[in-house]
């Protein structure tokens, strides 16, 4: 805005607005204020003060497109001009606006003129300072004032603007024109500053394209604001009935069914995050839970009872609002909205970067993490069944809800990890039980079940009695994912690793419940494998040994006997993760048979697993192990001694002397789930790495700035780039295997990539934990100050648990010579 405001007095003259003639600009000098809010169109109070005693003599608001370089179609003034305009011939509460003017040599760039309107702007949809009764009141006005609106005839005004509209008629669907427009926007404005769009961003846009809702035609035309909110109207002091409503920037022509855009617009305060800076909300985060729930006061009506007055208020009658929260085509225009506000936010955040934002604190607004939080509110709104039958977009969803719900256990992870070191430590901390109850509803709960075991689940339990609803089945059983789809979710799990459990997808559970599902009986899978499934106990599997050396499982001295009807145990077991949980119930057991002519049997032939619940006689939790000093409660990894435990026969699993086949069916795929999320604590590590890197300064300059640091992160990178890639590859041949069958071609190359794959991705994800505890230096060898130790240890551990190394490699050599040996 130029300083000099003589050009802008000789246009006003010209222009003949209200309340300024010759006579007034001979008498007065212009003066301009800027308005301090507002992130698009800067505006500015004009006031004509009086050369000589200094009063005002006239006060107009005036409003023009922002300086710089700007994207096509955006703060279109001369649009809010003319919808202003038309809209005096209607009881919509507007200011008379007095003239446009295109000239850039005026004030530098277009413009437009109207009255200054004397009234309250509320900025917090809270209303702080306001009674319970005023606050009604306030959202009456609001509700009232958008329902006149949406009464309005648009084809009976003839001064509306009809270049939305092909041949004088509103084009169809709103909704998808609003959502092409801000996409092209928002990656103009990622391209302004050569930065990639967000991905959840791109989700967005690709199901609201796909999946918006088919309304009942309705050829009314309306005018549909496009920016409706309670900070963009002016309420009377006395009365509070709206005096104007404000910026019209994005008005258009629309039909009465896209009305709703409008609608969730104005509501988006019940939903957006407190994090969003430019607009207000009437949300919080709970501290305990890390959730966004409603923190709305006394007289600041329910969502509910702000759409029945807006629905009451409309002159032709609107359609019922009964259910209308819970319906598709809500969320679908609350998703639209949300969009929407995270394109005009990264766009603030673009001119920002650009230089020519029109707020101080653009920076902060338009931020690429703000943008991304608006989405992410956005993404939690929808629901398996709005994303119908495609599988893409149905995978990307759940990709979405687990990164989410991911982030909310990140927000509570210093809680837990204190209570790890506190007298507590053995009882599961409450805030985790209470996620676990609303993961339950993401579609993520049991997850790690692929199709096929999704199905033989089903089909014991309802061989053992159990009825279930559809959808209870599948919040119990998941969505049934390919194990290459798993390893994409096991990945953002686990970089947050208290997250595993409570998506119930945590070791060795998701192993037993395996074993249970492909060998257990109906009797044994209603016992054991539906309350595994529900959360509701914890188990362990015991294999491993002090007296002898247990990767070469031929090895274990533990005994199975059966005598008549019931079967007896005794041994001496160690490193059993799971048992000193207090909801551990049942242990699966490896021995070997002890009986007449076992030992001629294969060496591979002589071991059963036995069911033996925690609480059986003879079975003793001795101590606690630890990891590195790290006890891991309220798991834990324990030594177990099991002396004469008796339990019946048909507690064995699968058959007598198929041990060994049944512990090594368990051990393929969950192999790859910790591969996965060892992947996914390597990209935790460089996150961690490089935050500190930008952070702390060495020898004058940051440390992401030094050579020997970022060949060193670029070294990282590949490595964990290299291990992704044979996780996915091993997953995508245990996928293929699977459907072939005893294919014995198939099942060697299951085995190879299962081997390479658990080699490789431990060792990379301990180079990356130990880079970034070479850039923290001394605070990155405390866990009382990062979490890179604790991450350390279980990455350090996944090179000998469920087989060392050196077995691993074993099996690569010989499968590569018979593959050699082959080609002769």
């Amino acid at each position: 805005m130029r300083e000099d405001l003589e050009e802008l007095g000789r246009f006003m003259v010209e222009a003949e607005v209200e309340g300024y003639g010759e006579e007034e600009g001979r008498r007065g000098r212009l003066v301009a204020r800027k308005y301090p809010n507002g992130q698009s169109n800067p505006t500015y109070l004009v006031e004509c003060v009086d050369r000589e005693d200094g009063r005002v003599r006239g006060k107009w608001v005036l409003r023009r497109k922002p300086d710089g370089k700007l994207l096509p179609s955006a703060h279109a003034v001369d649009r809010e001009f003319a919808f202003q305009r038309a809209l005096r011939a209607s009881n919509v509460p507007v200011a008379t606006v007095h003239a446009y003017c295109e000239d850039a040599r005026v004030v530098g760039s277009s413009f437009y003129l109207m009255e200054h309107c004397e009234g309250e702007i509320w900025k917090d949809p809270r209303l702080p300072n306001c009674s319970p009764p005023r606050r009604e009141r306030i959202y009456h006005e609001l509700a009232r004032s958008l329902a006149r609106l949406h009464s309005v005839d648009a084809s009976r005004l003839p001064d509306v603007p009809k270049s939305t509209s092909r041949g004088g008629r509103p084009r169809a669907s709103y909704g998808l024109r609003t959502l092409r427009r801000w996409k092209m926007q928002y990656l103009a404005s990622c391209a302004a500053v050569r930065e990639d769009p967000l991905k959840n961003m791109m989700f967005l846009a690709k199901y609201l394209q796909d999946r918006a809702p088919n309304l009942a035609a309705d050829d009314r035309e309306i005018i549909l604001h496009g920016d409706f909110r309670l900070d963009n109207i002016i309420c009377d002091r006395r009365t509070d009935e709206v005096r104007a409503i404000l910026d019209w920037e994005l008005a258009t022509v629309g039909t009465r069914d896209q009305a709703l855009a409008d609608v969730a617009y104005c509501c988006l305060p019940y939903y957006l995050p407190p994090t969003v800076l430019a607009i207000q909300t009437l949300t919080k985060f709970c501290k305990e839970s890390g959730d966004l729930v409603l923190d709305r006061p006394q007289g600041v009506p329910s969502l509910e009872e702000f759409l029945s007055t807006y629905n009451a208020h409309l002159e032709a009658g609107g359609a019922r609002v009964d259910g209308l929260v819970e319906s598709h085509q809500w969320r679908w225009f609350v998703c639209l909205a949300l969009f929407r506000v995270a394109a005009i936010l990264a766009g603030v955040g673009s001119r920002a970067k650009a230089g020519n934002a029109s707020a101080k604190n653009a920076s902060v607004v338009g931020s690429r993490k703000v943008v991304s939080g608006v989405i992410d509110t956005a993404i939690a709104l929808i629901e398996l069944g709005d994303v119908g039958e495609d599988d893409g977009l149905r995978f990307e969803l759940l990709k979405h809800r687990a990164r989410i719900f991911c982030k909310k256990v990140h927000a509570i992870e210093d809680v837990l990890v204190e209570h790890e070191s506190s007298s507590e430590r053995w009882t599961p901390h409450p805030v985790v039980e209470k996620l676990k109850v609303a993961a339950r509803g993401t579609g993520l709960w049991n997850c790690f079940l692929s199709k096929d075991l999704v199905q033989e689940a089903r089909k014991k339990l309802e061989a053992g009695g159990l009825v279930l609803t559809e959808e209870n089945w599948f919040q119990l059983l998941g969505p049934g994912l390919s194990n290459r789809k798993y390893m994409e979710i096991a990945e953002i799990m686990g970089k947050y690793p208290f997250s595993i459990e409570v998506f119930n997808c945590n070791a060795p559970d998701t192993g037993n419940m395996e074993v249970l599902i492909r060998h257990g009986t109906p009797d044994q899978c209603r016992e054991w494998l539906l309350p595994l499934l529900r959360g509701e106990i914890r188990s362990c599997f015991a294999m491993t040994e002090p007296n002898v050396a247990s990767s070469d499982a031929t090895n274990v001295s533990a005994t199975v006997e059966r005598r008549g009807g019931e079967v007896v145990v005794n041994g001496l077991k160690w490193w059993i993760t799971g048992a000193m949980h207090p909801r551990c119930k049942i242990c699966l057991f490896l021995g070997k048979e002890k009986r007449a002519g076992a030992g001629k049997r294969s060496s591979h032939s002589q071991h059963t697993i036995v069911l033996l619940p925690m609480s059986s006689p003879g079975l003793k939790v001795v101590k606690p192990l630890d990891v590195m000093g790290f006890e891991d409660p309220p798991y834990g990894h324990a030594e177990v001694s099991f002396r004469d435990v008796t339990v019946p026969s048909a507690n064995i699993i699968h058959k007598p002397g198929k041990g060994f086949e049944v512990a090594q069916s368990r051990l393929g795929p969950g192999r790859l789930h910790h591969c996965a999320r060892a992947i996914g604590i390597a990209e935790r590590a460089l996150e961690i790495a490089l935050e500190r890197a930008r952070k702390r300064v060495v020898f004058g300059s940051p440390i992401a700035t030094k050579g020997g640091f970022l060949n060193d992160l670029a070294q990282v990178r590949l490595g964990v780039d290299q291990a992704r890639l044979l996780v996915e590859a091993a997953a995508s041949i245990l996928d293929k295997g699977e459907e072939e069958g005893a294919n014995p071609t198939s099942l060697r190359y299951v085995r190879m990539a299962l081997a390479q794959a658990k080699v490789v991705a431990p060792k990379v994800c301990l180079e990356a934990i130990d880079f970034a505890m070479q850039v923290h230096g001394a605070a990155g060898m405390s866990s009382k100050i990062t979490i890179l130790p604790q991450l350390w240890s279980h990455a350090r551990t996944l090179r000998i648990a469920d087989g060392p190394d050196a077995v691993h490699l074993s099996t690569i050599s010989k499968l590569e010579i018979k593959t050699q040996r082959a080609k002769l």
